[in-house]
């Protein structure tokens, strides 16, 4: 079977408390716990049930299905902003973006080890 990534995060105490995991190729396919791993455990057993309903509904489960094409709408100066510093650099909005967004994930992905 494939593997999917899982997601565990600390809930607020507005939530809660605990611990949440969830399946990021699956939606709605979580479990709580008071700790992580009792978490994970619980989303295992929801991935099962998950997985088992999504058969029976011949619903076909394809993790890999991302283009690389993204539609962005945002505001007209946020874009003329873009647009000039992407000028400045001598590279196109698109690149300028992608890097932009790549470095915003690799600081993400430190933060989230970092509080895991």
């Amino acid at each position: 079977m494939t593997d999917f990534t899982v997601i565990i995060r600390e809930c607020s105490v507005d939530e809660g408390g605990g611990y949440r995991a969830s399946f990021m190729d699956l939606p709605g396919c979580v479990g709580d716990g008071v700790t992580p791993d009792e978490a994970l455990r619980h989303a295992e057993e929801a991935k099962e049930c998950w997985l088992e309903a999504a058969q029976e509904l011949g619903v076909d489960i394809d993790k890999d299905n991302y283009s690389g094409r993204l539609l962005l709408r945002m505001p007209k100066e946020m874009h003329r902003d873009i647009s000039l510093l992407a000028r400045s650099r001598d590279v196109s909005i698109n690149s300028l973006i992608t890097d932009m967004v790549s470095d915003s994930l690799k600081k993400a992905s430190m933060e989230f080890r970092k509080a895991g």
